[in-house]
């Protein structure tokens, strides 16, 4: 990877994790409207929209013919039904403090997949990076929380199943970056999440009679902001920038990098939601960054 390419994977490397690091904040607002399951459905659905505007005007080119759409569903089914699906109904159980704690060690769970799976051999220096970003990210998930509440072993295990489709979908994307766009990869992942979630919102609203009320919440101007900005920026705009940077990274390089996220969801808690600010937590997003920095810089070379 010349320098000029090197620029722009990391530019939006790090303009994906300060997109997804405000998505707590605008999942907290959708919650107070809709269950998960209304919130994932507006969700894909907006997000799978946009990616075919953007196909409609062509600023993205997607091309599926002649190619077996068979391994790509794998990564499409951990990042829709997987990783959000598991996410937004293990906070129903979960505590902020264990949610936070759990996603945490993504990048290493991402580590060891990538390792057992596409042979990908991270340094020494690069374990001791990691380990570093999930202790920081870990502490600020729980320094930041009321206390920590009993522990409910369906959210701890839901949560796990999250960063575990997380971590799968990233090595899936490195195993399949030379054969699929980052276009085609986003319009997959978006497609099987609102077909997903479609399917499921109809059938629950005829079983329980409230499917009007799902969508009379287009008439909450908080809620279909929120959904706008999750669907747009954190889901379609994420995807295809997170395909995009697997494609040119080692697994562990492009997933230690989302810890970033974490000090943005701290800054937005600061500037918007005015929480307090201690030394210990800006100690830990300086790690933070230094070791999404060291974990890219002392990488293997190729």
């Amino acid at each position: 990877m010349d320098r000029r390419t090197g620029l722009k994977v990391y530019t939006v490397a790090v303009l994906a994790a300060l997109t997804t690091g405000l998505s707590f904040l605008f999942v907290k607002i959708s919650l107070g409207y809709a269950s998960p399951l209304q919130a994932l459905f507006y969700r894909f659905s907006i997000a799978f929209l946009f990616v075919l505007i953007l196909m409609a005007v062509g600023a993205v080119k997607v091309d599926l013919k002649n190619k077996k759409l068979l391994p790509v569903l794998a990564p499409a089914l951990l990042y829709s039904a997987g990783f959000f699906g598991f996410q937004f109904f293990g906070m129903l159980y979960a505590s902020s403090v264990e949610a936070g704690i759990i996603m945490a060690a993504q990048p290493a769970i991402t580590m060891v997949v990538a390792e057992l799976t596409i042979k990908e051999k991270p340094t020494k220096v690069q374990r001791f990076f990691v380990l570093v970003a999930i202790l920081a990210a870990a502490f600020i998930s729980a320094y930041g929380s009321g206390g920590v509440e009993s522990v409910d072993l369906r959210g701890v295990i839901l949560i796990a199943l999250s960063a575990i489709s997380m971590a799968a979908n990233v090595v899936f994307i490195r195993w399949i970056r030379s054969d699929y766009s980052p276009a085609e990869l986003s319009f997959l992942s978006c497609g099987v999440g609102f077909l997903i979630y479609t399917v499921v919102i109809l059938v629950w609203g005829v079983v329980s009679g409230n499917l009007g009320e799902t969508f009379g919440l287009v008439q909450e101007p908080a809620f279909l902001g929120a959904m706008l900005y999750l669907g747009i920026g954190c889901t379609s705009l994420t995807t295809l920038m997170n395909s995009y940077v697997v494609k040119h990274l080692e697994a562990v390089k492009a997933s230690v990098t989302s810890c970033i996220g974490t000090v943005v969801t701290l800054m937005a808690g600061v500037l918007i939601l005015k929480e307090s600010l201690s030394l210990m937590q800006v100690l830990c997003a300086v790690l933070i960054l230094l070791a999404v920095v060291g974990t890219n810089y002392f990488g293997r070379r190729n």
